[in-house]
């Protein structure tokens, strides 16, 4: 498969995400293709389309975080409720949430400032910082 339709294959995906799992695995991946693309050589463009699409899965990653509870923990629950297959029980939704995806609470507060990005802003700067031929990124989105 050619990295254009890897990342064609990418885009579709976004709007296949369900979970903050979903998310960051498809963060993750778009990131790791970013990288690739630069290494790679494959072009500003393609290294872009890429960090766009992390952008873009972090953005959604938050906002279905938004919508859960960030209460305190409720503590270790009983020992004799605790299973071995992902259980989050003492968790407040939101870390729960986190934990299932894998990230870390660093990670859901970079997602959420992405995600405070204004929708006008956040189009803007993908559109700007790829015409003037700047390379794409988290950092540079809140800077």
């Amino acid at each position: 498969m050619t990295q254009l339709a890897k990342l064609t294959d990418a885009t579709r995906m976004l709007s296949e995400v369900r979970t903050a799992r979903d998310a960051k695995e498809l963060s993750d991946k778009a990131g790791a293709a970013a990288m690739y693309a630069k290494k790679a050589k494959l072009g500003l463009e393609a290294q872009n389309h890429a960090a766009a699409i992390k952008l873009r899965a972090e953005r959604l990653a938050s906002e279905l975080l938004r919508v859960l509870e960030k209460g305190k923990s409720t503590g270790r629950p009983p020992k004799e409720m605790i299973t071995n297959v992902g259980n989050h029980l003492g968790q407040s939704e939101y870390a729960a949430a986190l934990s299932e995806a894998g990230a870390t609470h660093q990670d859901g507060n970079r997602w959420q400032k992405v995600a405070d990005v204004p929708e006008d802003k956040f189009e803007r700067h993908i559109e700007t910082a790829t015409a003037d031929g700047r390379e794409l990124s988290t950092h540079g989105l809140l800077k």
